[in-house]
């Protein structure tokens, strides 16, 4: 739903046609993922949710005021202050209507009951055990209550740490810790690439590649997302998008460089004679 947020406002300007209705279709699509968010009592979906709401209006504003720019000066800030009143007025609606479940989940939390808080400690402990071998993929149910202290024991069980960066040290270790940081390091690189560009429509889907994978990653230190079919593959086409924009602008600045060494020994011939 998240994806949704963030995919809404591009989705109105990725390809050129149709753009005024798409533009005002995409806020009434947003509405709908953020009420699905607040539905569904996920408080890291209400996190990602809001930053991916963020992030879409980042990514577009300057399509946004290109597609008014014959329009008189104060129709862009009311048409962004009138779509965040909106969404304001929906989310207000639904708690008063006692539907936003992520939001009363936040507002009951006790960090010291959470089991999250409350199982980091083994979860550690787990992996100073493992490490650097790993324990193996998949086993982190069975492990965890092999291991489990009886002051965490409860009619419901811990399936997976709630962290997905330990729990990918702890099943693969060393080489999982390696892999990580290598990907990591990379959507890094990437990102910078892209966002320092100014280009085309390849741009904004590798900008928005980049902002997929941030949502995931910040997700990830809450819970596991990554983990459903569903959205490795949606990781797999955001990080397409990701490289192909990072190679398209890493050949750009190459031909940028090429120029501006071609330019130079140019006029330093010219000065020579």
């Amino acid at each position: 739903m998240a994806f949704g947020c963030l995919m809404a406002p591009v989705w109105a300007f990725a390809n050129g046609s149709g753009v005024l209705w798409k533009m005002l279709t995409a806020p009434g699509l947003m509405m709908v993922f953020a009420l699905t968010i607040l539905a569904t009592g996920s408080r890291a979906g209400l996190l990602v949710g809001v930053l991916a709401v963020v992030i879409g209006f980042v990514l577009t504003w300057r399509r946004i005021r290109h597609v008014l720019h014959r329009a008189p000066g104060w129709v862009f800030p009311t048409l962004i202050a009138g779509v965040i009143a909106a969404m304001a007025i929906v989310v207000l609606l639904s708690v008063a209507a006692d539907r936003a479940v992520s939001i009363d989940r936040v507002m009951a939390m006790d960090a010291g009951q959470d089991m999250r808080h409350r199982g980091l400690p083994t979860v550690i402990e787990m992996i100073r055990s493992y490490f650097p071998v790993g324990s193996g993929l998949g086993g982190f149910d069975p492990l965890f209550r092999m291991h489990e202290p009886f002051a965490l024991l409860k009619p419901t069980y811990f399936n997976h740490a709630h962290n997905d960066f330990l729990e990918i040290v702890l099943d693969t270790g060393l080489v999982g810790l390696l892999l990580l940081i290598t990907a990591i390091i990379w959507w890094g690189w990437a990102s910078v690439r892209v966002w320092r560009d100014q280009g085309d429509r390849v741009v904004l889907l590798a900008r928005l590649g980049s902002a997929m994978i941030l949502l995931v990653l910040l997700a990830s230190l809450f819970d596991y997302p990554a983990r459903t079919p569903t959205m490795m593959a949606l990781l797999v086409v955001a990080a397409v998008w990701l490289a192909k924009g990072a190679n398209r602008a890493a050949e750009v600045e190459t031909a940028d460089d090429l120029g501006f060494t071609a330019r130079r020994h140019t006029s330093i011939a010219v000065d020579a004679r």
